[in-house]
C-alpha cells in the first residue's frame, strides 16, 4: 500500500525532495541532543537515490534530472525524541519515546498528472501511468503537492498562467480519476526551491531568516490560487489535515544559501 503520494509539475523538484531526506535526517541527528531521526531505504531504487544524493553532497555533482518514468520509493523513518527538552510541534506529536513510520512514494513524471498541452486529455486519462497514480491515490492516506516557491515572484500575467495550470490539472485529475471523495487524511503543500527563491529576492545571505519570516500558507495560496484549492477541496473528506511548508534540498550555510 502506498501511504503517501507525491505529485507536482515537471521539474518542480519531486525526485530531489525524496533524495535529500536521508541526508537531512542525518544532519538533524548530529545537530540535536533531543531528537534522532533515521531514514532507511527499503528497496534498491530508493537506496540508489540516497547514494546519488550523498555523491552530490560530497562531489558537487549536477542536480537531479526530472523523472521520466514512474518510480516507487520505499523507506522507513524512525524518530526518537527525549520526553523533555524539545518544545513545539515535535514534542506535541511524539511526546517523547520512539515512533516509526513507513513511506512508499510513487514519484512520477509531472506530465502524468499535470496539464500538458502536447497530450490530449482523453489520451492521458487512459495512459497506464495516470491509471496507476489514480489507483494508488484511492489507497493512500496522504498526499504531497510540490509547488515551486520561485513562482511567487512571477509577474501578474505569468502568475495567472501558473494558477490556471494548477486549476486545470486538479480538475483533470479529479474528474477523470474519481467519482467519489479521495480518502486522504493529510495533505501537505511543499514549497520546493525555497532557498533559490530567497536568493532571487536578494536574500541569499540570510535566506534562512527570510524564509522564517514568510507565511507558507500565503505563499502557496498566491502561487496556485484559491480556485485550485477549492477544486481539490470538493473531493476531500471532512476534517482533512492540511499543512504548508518550505523546503530546501541543499540546506543553508551559516543561515545563507549553501554555496556548494
Amino acid at each position: 500500500m502506498f501511504d503517501t503520494i507525491i505529485i507536482g509539475p515537471t521539474k518542480v523538484g519531486k525526485t530531489a525532495l525524496i533524495a535529500s531526506l536521508q541526508q537531512a535526517a542525518n544532519l538533524v541527528s548530529l545537530d540535536s541532543m533531543e531528537v534522532e531521526i533515521d531514514v532507511l531505504a527499503k528497496n534498491d531504487i530508493t537506496r540508489k537515490l540516497f547514494t546519488k544524493a550523498l555523491d552530490i553532497v560530497q562531489k558537487g555533482e549536477v542536480p537531479f534530472a526530472g523523472t521520466s518514468v514512474a518510480e516507487a520509493y520505499d523507506f522507513t523513518m524512525t524518530v526518537e525524541i527525549e520526553k523533555t527538552g524539545l518544545s513545539g510541534f515535535l514534542s506535541n506529536l511524539f511526546s517523547g519515546g520512539t515512533s516509526q513510520g513507513r513511506f512508499q512514494f510513487l514519484d512520477s513524471p509531472g506530465g502524468a498528472v499535470f496539464d500538458d498541452a502536447k497530450q490530449p486529455q482523453a489520451r492521458k486519462s487512459s495512459a497506464p501511468e495516470f491509471q496507476a497514480i489514480v489507483k494508488l491515490m484511492m489507497e493512500a492516506e496522504g498526499l504531497i503537492v510540490c509547488v515551486n516557491a520561485c513562482d511567487f515572484s512571477a509577474g501578474n500575467e505569468r502568475l495567472k498562467e501558473i494558477r490556471d495550470f494548477y486549476t486545470q490539472s486538479f480538475q483533470f485529475l479529479l474528474t477523470h480519476g474519481f467519482e467519489t471523495s479521495i480518502p486522504f487524511e493529510r495533505i501537505c503543500f511543499v514549497l520546493t526551491k525555497s532557498d533559490l527563491w530567497a536568493e532571487q529576492e536578494g536574500r541569499g545571505a540570510d535566506a534562512e531568516a527570510f524564509l522564517a519570516g514568510q507565511d507558507p500558507v500565503a505563499v502557496a495560496r498566491k502561487i496556485i490560487g484559491a480556485k485550485s484549492l477549492d477544486t481539490l477541496g470538493v473531493f476531500l473528506k471532512d476534517r482533512v489535515e492540511v499543512g504548508f511548508v518550505f523546503t530546501s534540498v541543499y540546506g543553508f550555510d551559516g543561515g545563507g544559501v549553501h554555496s556548494g
